[in-house]
C-alpha cells in the first residue's frame, strides 16, 4: 500500500472541499434553472446531474483522505 505524507493528505482534503463546494453550486444551479424553466432542459439536466455526481465523488475523496490522515 502506498504511503502518503501528511502534507499530501492535507492537500487532498482541501481539493476535496473545493470540489465539494463547486459541485454543490452546480447541482443547486441546475435544480433552480429546471425549477424556473431557464435555459435548454438538456444542458441544465446535465449540469444538475454532473453536480450531484461530483458531490458524491468529492465526499468520498475527502472522507478517504481524512480517514487515511487520522489512521496513518
Amino acid at each position: 500500500m502506498p504511503s502518503f505524507t501528511d502534507r499530501e493528505l492535507c492537500r487532498a482534503q482541501i481539493m476535496g472541499g473545493i470540489v465539494l463546494g463547486l459541485s454543490l453550486l452546480m447541482g443547486i444551479t441546475g435544480a433552480a434553472c429546471l425549477e424556473f424553466e431557464f435555459g435548454a432542459p438538456e444542458y441544465i439536466t446535465c449540469l444538475r446531474n454532473m453536480g450531484w455526481s461530483m458531490l458524491i465523488l468529492s465526499c468520498l475523496w475527502t472522507s478517504l483522505a481524512t480517514w487515511k490522515r487520522l489512521t496513518g
